[in-house]
């Protein structure tokens, strides 16, 4: 009998008897919870970041001229960071048999429909079994 795939693309794979990402392999059967999350709590504090790291810079700028330089560096590291949070702002998490649980996948906040097709697909396939 031939696996029927719910869902390909080059970084996932989803059939009816298990789903490949990130080179881990998943059986359906054990999948008992499927669970999207967003970290906004971890946006919010990012982007506060940013935005505090260019006040603070352009204070101390203003008063202490030889800090300029080092404030730049913070506003170019809180930035950086703000950005990767936008770039795994939403997570694909399995909970497995054993209460074992991990991220599968994550996506940018642009992005989320793709992780919607890998749980729609996911979503399919487990009402096979």
């Amino acid at each position: 009998m031939e696996e029927k795939v719910y869902y390909r693309d080059e970084n996932v794979k989803v059939t009816d008897l298990r789903i490949t990402a990130r080179n881990v392999t998943v059986p359906i059967e054990r999948i008992e919870k499927i669970m999207v999350n967003f970290k906004a709590t971890r946006l919010a504090v990012s982007f506060g970041a940013f935005m505090l790291s260019i006040v603070f810079v352009w204070v101390g700028c203003y008063f202490y001229n030889h800090l300029c330089l080092f404030g730049i560096l913070i506003v170019i590291a809180s930035l950086a960071y703000f950005i990767n949070v936008c770039r795994t702002y939403v997570e694909l998490k399995i909970s497995t048999a054993g209460s074992r649980s991990f991220i599968l996948l994550n996506s940018g906040m642009n992005n989320s429909e793709y992780i919607y097709g890998i749980v729609e697909a996911l979503e399919q396939s487990a009402t096979l079994h």
